[in-house]
């Protein structure tokens, strides 16, 4: 992903925007331009450092499912579940009213999924609220790029931005990214959540 030439906070959030806009648009094409055995190959090497850090614990994981060209994450969420761990999934899809959801809700995954917003899966099951993320040990989240100072950056939507506030103080947070979207650094805003390790093929690499 090419990085801008220094992190920025500035007053201007227009400019922030722009900024933010131009590394998505980059990353989006390089992710785009993987081949299919590319992908795979890069995500069954995170899928391998994943299982050998999650080996020993913990119990209670929040894990994002993915959708092409993320990083496959429902191998392991999949996976997580067959250890006997309860994995916390986001629910992306409307309110019951019909409206959007501004902040994800959450349910425990059951293994059955069905397709929801942007065509991003949704889990079978009740929604446990806002909350339920307090109730976890882990929380893995979906970035586009990951700077080595902690901030990420996602697809523009913010869902984990709005969402990881609720997590209980300490509780860590990895960001799955693939080789070359651990970056020097990346724009970065008042509103956006840093993460405390990015998970790439090539291990898990402490943040911050």
């Amino acid at each position: 992903m090419p990085q801008p030439a220094r992190d920025r906070h500035p007053s201007d959030p227009h400019g922030l925007a722009i900024e933010k806009a131009d590394v998505r648009k980059r990353g989006l094409a390089r992710r785009a331009s993987l081949s299919r055995d590319e992908r795979d190959a890069q995500d069954l090497a995170i899928l391998g450092i994943a299982q050998r850090e999650l080996a020993a614990g913990p119990h209670t994981v929040a894990c994002y499912l993915s959708r092409t060209p993320e990083p496959d994450t429902l191998r392991l969420v999949d996976w997580l579940r067959a250890q006997g761990r309860r994995v916390l999934v986001p629910v992306l899809g409307p309110l019951p009213d019909g409206r959007p959801r501004r902040v994800p809700d959450w349910a425990w995954y059951s293994g059955r999924t069905h397709p929801g917003l942007w065509g991003i899966p949704d889990p079978d099951g009740p929604a446990l609220g806002r909350d339920a993320l307090a109730d976890v040990d882990l929380v893995i989240c979906s970035a586009l790029g990951v700077a080595r100072d902690g901030h990420r950056l996602g697809v523009g939507g913010a869902w984990f931005d709005r969402a990881l506030p609720a997590r209980r103080p300490g509780t860590p947070v990895w960001a799955v990214v693939r080789s070359g979207e651990l970056v020097e650094s990346l724009p970065w805003g008042a509103g956006d959540e840093c993460v405390d390790a990015a998970l790439t093929p090539e291990g898990l690499i402490a943040l911050g």
